[in-house]
């Protein structure tokens, strides 16, 4: 098959977006390849699709354990052979991976960057034939990129491993530095560039310096109607923004990571199959969703880069049509966030003092405990050892960097199961068990995959099929466990903490000063372009963005805020219109500054309160103390 036939086959499209069929044709020619496309601009596609057509097994790097099992997942059910290797996987699960890696018809293998260096994968991927090696999220290798990972920078020790296999790197979001860097430290010398333009023509960036934040949300919402993402800076603003929404009759619901995952999957789903919720979240919530009719992105919180801002207002409009991406700030927000990225960084003492303290919690012994699971609660480590839990889990996700500990929550997983007797013992163990007979017909037809590999189940799910509770479920697939007929393990509640090493003396934590000062610095200067970005009040906010990501000359959009008010003639309403609408609204009673605006778009609201500050002026209505409105009899 050619390419088009597979994306037919396999993703029922007929046709490439903008430049996938060139990257795809680059690789498909053994070229090394980098591409850069913007967010909902289809990467997966450039290497899922000529996985499919080379021969042998396609290695994909990726960041994140959510995304992996989510393209996992999307592959699997479009009948695409894929698996995944990443933290928190027991040694049998990855005993399976490797096995249909090496002696079965696997064309995608995803595994997080860390499980490169381990000695299980060096030793397997030496007997793979490698087709393809895709770095996704690319732009973590460089240390000027807003996601920089040092384990990214091991990448390139796996080459001997892949022969001549060519290799691609994607990313969303890259500055022409961020750029050269990733060709520079993938050692790239000859190789293919794709850049799609970042621009797009249908999203209005609208920046506003507002104090009442609250009821110009109101506002938005109701004028523009619709889904939509609102984004906080916390969990716990994001449930109080949600919880103020909703007893406002605003089809709202809340995502953030320390929710439980059934919660999180419940309103994702109901999000995603409805045209009017507004989801409220932190940036937990994005990666991999792809809704095409997200009207509005609002940011109540300044982001701390332009990349996070650019990515998470991209989930907006991807069906092309017109969409709003509305950041609100005040003045003492640029303050505040200064504030939190001090408090982003504890001093390296501190770091070293809590990696010790995480030690003596766990009680490991110096020398031991490297990939042990350990059940995590941060509010009783902090409390024990009087740590404030922002430094406590800002030295952790440096401790993360520095790749001497990893933290992950198992609840974005399931209970795991797969069926381990052969089909004709199993059929004799039914026979003899009729009381265990019902469940595993219900195992064998919800989850057809159970003979081959681990299975994420659910057990409410299972029981429900068989009229038991969650506890009668878990008890007889126990059971089951105990006569050899299956490997079960149940998930845990609580976060997981790793040590990717032994644990070491704090004296000898080696974190490196420039590394340390070098990141604190990048981030400085990102946040200053975020700040500079909402600041600017003489340019296109589209401008602005694309020159960040290098774009020669952009062009004006005429959608933004400042466009907006550039092209008066075009977007100005003429005092006479806002009069006659305003005299009409007030004939038979007053009504409230709110409803009055509520009647104009709300783009055009400053405008509107213009027109009619001088309508006050000029006496022809009146304006109380509760900014209640009323015509002046003349």
């Amino acid at each position: 098959m050619n390419s088009k036939e597979v994306l037919k086959k396999f993703w029922g499209y007929d046709s490439f977006r903008p430049l996938q069929e060139e990257i795809i044709n680059s690789i498909l020619e053994k070229n090394n390849t980098l591409a850069l496309l913007p967010t909902g601009g289809g990467k997966s596609i450039c290497f899922q699709v000529p996985a499919l057509m080379l021969d042998g097994l396609c290695i994909v790097i990726s960041p994140l354990i959510a995304l992996i099992k989510d393209q996992v997942e999307q592959l699997k059910k479009r009948g695409v052979k894929a698996a995944g290797l990443y933290s928190g996987m027991s040694n049998k699960e990855r005993d399976i991976v490797y096995s249909n890696a090496l002696y079965g018809d696997l064309k995608l293998l995803y595994v997080s960057p860390e499980r490169l260096k381990t000695k299980a994968f060096r030793q397997n991927v030496d007997l793979l034939k490698i087709s393809l090696l895709v770095i996704d999220e690319a732009h973590c290798i460089s240390q000027w990129g807003h996601d920089f990972r040092p384990s990214y920078l091991d990448i390139k020790e796996i080459y001997p491993f892949i022969d001549s296999a060519p290799v691609i790197a994607l990313t969303a979001t890259a500055t022409n530095k961020v750029i050269d860097d990733i060709a520079s430290n993938l050692e790239f010398k000859n190789y293919n560039t794709y850049k799609s333009s970042f621009e797009r023509t249908n999203l209005n960036y609208i920046i506003i310096n507002e104090e009442n934040k609250g009821q110009r949300l109101l506002n938005i919402i109701n004028k523009v109607g619709g889904s939509g993402i609102i984004y906080t800076r916390s969990r716990r603003k994001t449930e109080k923004l949600n919880s103020w929404l909703s007893h406002r009759n605003i089809n709202s619901i809340p995502y953030h990571a320390g929710m439980q995952k059934e919660e999180r999957d419940k309103n994702q789903k109901i999000w995603i199959n409805s045209d009017n919720y507004i989801m409220v979240a932190t940036n937990a919530f994005g990666m991999g969703i792809d809704k095409p009719d997200v009207r509005f992105v609002i940011h109540i919180d300044l982001p701390d880069s332009p990349e996070s801002y650019f990515q998470e207002a991209g989930r907006a409009g991807r069906d092309g049509k017109e969409s709003w991406c509305i950041l609100l700030y005040q003045d003492n927000d640029i303050t505040e966030t200064k504030a939190q990225l001090e408090k982003a960084f504890p001093s390296l003492s501190r770091i070293r003092d809590i990696y010790n303290a995480l030690g003596n919690f766990f009680q490991i012994p110096i020398g031991n405990g490297v990939g042990t699971d350990y059940e995590f609660n941060l509010d009783n480590f902090c409390n024990n050892y009087s740590f404030s839990k922002g430094e406590t889990y800002e030295a952790i996700k440096f401790l993360e960097k520095e790749e001497l500990i990893k933290l992950y929550n198992p609840e974005e997983a399931f209970s795991k199961i797969k069926i381990i007797l052969n089909h004709e013992n199993l059929y004799r163990f039914q026979i003899e068990n009729k009381k265990l007979d019902p469940i595993i017909k219900t195992l064998q037809r919800t989850y057809p995959g159970i003979h081959n590999d681990f299975i994420n189940i659910q057990e409410n799910t299972i029981g429900k099929k068989l009229n038991l509770t969650p506890e009668q479920t878990i008890q007889k697939l126990n059971l089951l466990k105990s006569y050899g007929i299956i490997h079960y393990t149940i998930r845990k509640k609580n976060t997981i903490l790793i040590f990717e090493h032994d644990r070491i003396k704090a004296s000898d934590v080696d974190i490196r000063k420039e590394h340390y000062q070098m990141i604190k610095k990048m981030r400085k200067e990102k946040l200053d372009e975020m700040i500079f970005f909402v600041s600017n009040n003489s340019n296109c906010r589209s401008q602005l963005l694309l020159s960040y990501f290098g774009e020669a000359e952009p062009a004006l959009c005429n959608n933004c805020d400042f466009c907006r008010k550039r092209n008066n003639n075009k977007y100005i309403l003429k005092e006479k219109d806002v009069i006659n609408t305003v005299c009409n609204a007030l004939v038979l009673k007053s009504i409230s500054l709110h409803e009055i605006t509520n009647l104009f778009p709300y783009d055009k609201e400053e405008l509107v309160i213009q027109h009619i500050r001088k309508m006050i002026d000029d006496n022809i209505i009146d304006c109380d103390e509760s900014l209640n409105l009323s015509i002046i009899k003349q």
